[in-house]
């Protein structure tokens, strides 16, 4: 008995299946994809790392924001802040300014003083040329010598970098170095006086005249 044959089946190209076996171009694209997504990630957490230092600054200039006086330099900014004179807040400073390290011998000698106005009843008993945060500084304290109470002025000289710098950032270094010298809890820092001093400027008005307005973090 003869067996018939039957012819194999075909199916049309168009009715068969698609092929769900991964190919090098979807793969490929998963990869770019994958790419884009670490990137954007690493931007947004660029982005707020940098938001919250500027926080974090402004934070350190709102602590002082009754009490610092700034005074623009040339070549950087002198920071000054006043306190009732005590015995122990000069035996203080005389332990703690030290601890600023010192410049390079070089760095002393060829320093610039900033500009301050003399005021004829303050009379100086500390002055220091260290190093803060790697900036050069010069603390200045003065005692006034008058017949009223006495207080004890604490100047601080930041100088600045040598690129560009956020007057916001280098404000808060500035403080951040008067809350090590001489912090709240050893003795809390006076009011600035309402009258308005030729050179000097709260820090609202430094930052006001330092910072576009369209930078939020002069806001």
């Amino acid at each position: 008995m003869q067996v018939r044959q039957t012819p194999p089946c075909v199916v049309p190209l168009f009715l068969q299946p698609p092929d769900m076996r991964p190919r090098e171009e979807s793969a490929s694209v998963g990869a770019v994809s994958c790419s884009l997504e670490s990137a954007l990630g690493d931007i947004v957490q660029g982005l707020f790392g940098y938001l919250q230092e500027l926080d974090g600054y402004r934070v350190v200039c709102l602590r002082s924001a009754e009490t610092a006086a700034v005074s623009p330099q040339q070549g950087g900014i002198q920071v000054i802040r006043h306190f009732d004179g005590t015995p122990s807040l000069i035996a203080h400073l005389e332990a703690v300014v030290p601890l600023l390290p010192p410049r390079s011998r070089r760095a002393r000698v060829e320093a610039a003083r900033p500009e301050i106005p003399l005021r004829p009843d303050l009379r100086p008993v500390i002055a220091h040329a260290g190093v803060w945060e790697a900036r050069d500084v010069v603390v200045e304290v003065q005692v006034s010598s008058g017949p009223a109470a006495k207080q004890v002025e604490v100047g601080l000289f930041l100088s600045e970098i040598d690129v560009p710098e956020l007057p916001l950032r280098m404000l808060a270094t500035a403080l951040r170095c008067h809350e090590f010298l001489v912090p709240h809890d050893i003795a809390p820092a006076l009011q600035l006086p309402s009258e308005e001093v030729e050179g000097i400027q709260t820090i609202h008005q430094y930052l006001e005249r330092a910072m576009p307005r369209n930078l939020a973090a002069s806001q």
